[in-house]
């Protein structure tokens, strides 16, 4: 089905509120058969409502939703457009679909649904406000009541930090904080190699590994270079050669001495009150630092551009490498999964620039695969389901791949895949 704008509808009538707002209505005429049964059937619900733990709610109204759902019978995720209906209850909500489907409940009321304007939702995300065109979303904003079981800054399970990233399980993560009976329905991991000699995944280094200077605090906290986006060009760069020739070897090392490698930078951080460390590295390690602070004159905080540039330019000196980059515009995370998710299909590797991430605010790095979590049920015999996605990222934080919740789809991504020739 095309993009649709919403639906202008008649005002509702038998609903309570229903002229105390300032948005288009769907009328009773218009209900789906499933937006029908709930209503008709409230009291029923209610003891769905009552089992949970939570009191008795009455409608409000009925409001037309644009929903982004995923497609039942694909084996992948891909999503198509169709429209759905809100029944906003006094406490809480349900969405109902065309496809006389529940896409979303809640016994609480966890978002501000403005007043005024569309609503779209997304069957791996949230629910969204947007103007004109559903090209254009903004994720709603989430209330501040107690009542709420879970905020996007809380940690759970399976992770580091709170927040939508540093998940290093994700099963657990997901059973914690979105629904228990959750269980894995889809994954991939690219693979590095070609052909039949796909083997090895891709490459998971961390800051710690890899810093050549580290620094203590006062309080004796441990602070490394701020090298991830040194450490995002390496990954990349390692898939791209276990694709062709292996050039750089994973385990070939060579001795690095700082002083006398980068000189000029080594009195800078030293005199910064920075701690060298005589190591031995990987020779393609050794390569992108050497040439990155010749190149640019610096290792940390490159901007995307920067580490794509970089990327490029270190690409052209290899003859036997033919790479060519796509890139995409700065979108919703939920909106880029369909490209995501056709490139790691592909074995493609994807670098990503993630904004607006609640665990890290901005992040440079690989994606190189997903998880697919799905719990299905039903509610009234009305067919639901709870789906999260994660992203496997290398965050180059720690050494494990890592997992970044795109289920809220809070954050924004700017994407560059890279497609491999002979």
């Amino acid at each position: 089905m095309n993009k649709i704008l919403l639906i202008s509808s008649l005002l509702a009538s038998g609903v309570p509120g229903a002229n105390q707002h300032h948005f288009e209505m769907v009328s009773p005429s218009d209900y789906f058969e499933a937006t029908s049964h709930l209503i008709n059937h409230m009291d029923e619900y209610n003891d769905f409502r009552n089992e949970e733990g939570f009191d008795n709610a009455e409608v409000m109204y009925v409001r037309p939703v644009a929903i982004k759902a995923i497609d039942d019978d694909s084996p992948t995720l891909n999503s198509y457009w169709m429209q759905g209906q809100l029944i906003k209850l006094n406490e809480g909500y349900i969405l109902t679909g065309e496809d006389n489907k529940i896409h979303a409940y809640s016994h609480y009321d966890n978002l501000i649904f403005p007043d005024e304007g569309n609503i779209g939702f997304n069957d791996l995300g949230n629910f969204y406000s947007y103007g004109e065109s559903v090209d254009n979303w903004e994720l709603l904003a989430n209330t501040t009541s107690s009542i709420v079981p879970y905020k996007y800054n809380d940690k759970y399970e399976g992770q580091i930090v709170g927040g939508d990233g540093t998940i290093y399980d994700p099963l657990a993560y997901v059973k914690d904080k979105y629904n228990k009976n959750l269980e894995l329905y889809n994954e991939y991991t690219i693979l590095r190699g070609r052909g039949d000699n796909r083997t090895t995944t891709p490459l998971v280094i961390d800051q710690s590994k890899f810093a050549v200077y580290y620094f203590n605090d006062s309080e004796n906290s441990v602070y490394y270079e701020d090298i991830g986006q040194m450490l995002t060009v390496e990954v990349i760069m390692d898939f791209i050669d276990g694709y062709y020739t292996e050039m750089f070897p994973r385990d070939q090392l060579v001795e690095y001495d700082p002083e006398e490698e980068e000189h000029d930078y080594w009195l800078k951080k030293t005199s910064e009150g920075w701690v060298e460390t005589h190591k031995k590295m990987s020779y393609l390690n050794y390569l992108i630092r050497h040439h990155m602070l010749i190149e640019l004159g610096k290792i940390e905080n490159l901007t995307y551009q920067e580490t794509m540039d970089f990327l490029k330019w270190f690409i052209k000196r290899i003859p036997s490498f033919h790479v060519v980059f796509e890139e995409t515009a700065n979108a919703l995370s939920g909106d880029q999964w369909n490209k995501i998710q056709t490139d790691l299909l592909n074995n493609l590797i994807v670098c990503a620039k993630i904004s607006n991430s609640t665990t890290y605010g901005t992040l440079i790095c690989p994606i190189v695969g997903f998880k697919y979590y799905r719990y299905e049920f039903s509610i009234l015999g009305i067919a639901c389901r709870i789906n999260s996605l994660l992203l496997q990222i290398n965050d180059g934080l720690i050494n494990l791949p890592m997992y970044l919740d795109i289920t809220k789809e809070g954050a924004r991504m700017q994407l560059t895949s890279l497609e491999l020739f002979i």
